[in-house]
């Protein structure tokens, strides 16, 4: 089992299925390693698939953000 699926898992059982972060925000975090692996070994990269991440991203830290506040 890769790396990345460990950490997906991890995450899913942690934070998504005690309700600290949404479904979509997993989702998205699938989405850019998927996009990096692609980069990475691939070759395949584009200036769409960046911008897709970086906005994926920014929400990634907004929730980060309003977790770390709550307490």
């Amino acid at each position: 089992m890769s790396h990345t699926i460990c950490l997906k898992f991890a995450i899913e059982i942690l934070f998504v299925e005690n309700g600290l972060i949404s479904e979509e925000l997993l989702d998205d975090f699938d989405f850019a390693m998927k996009t990096r692996e692609r980069a990475d070994y691939s070759y395949i990269y584009d200036e769409s698939l960046a911008h897709d991440m970086v906005e994926s991203n920014k929400n990634l830290i907004d929730e980060v953000e309003n977790l770390l506040y709550q307490t």
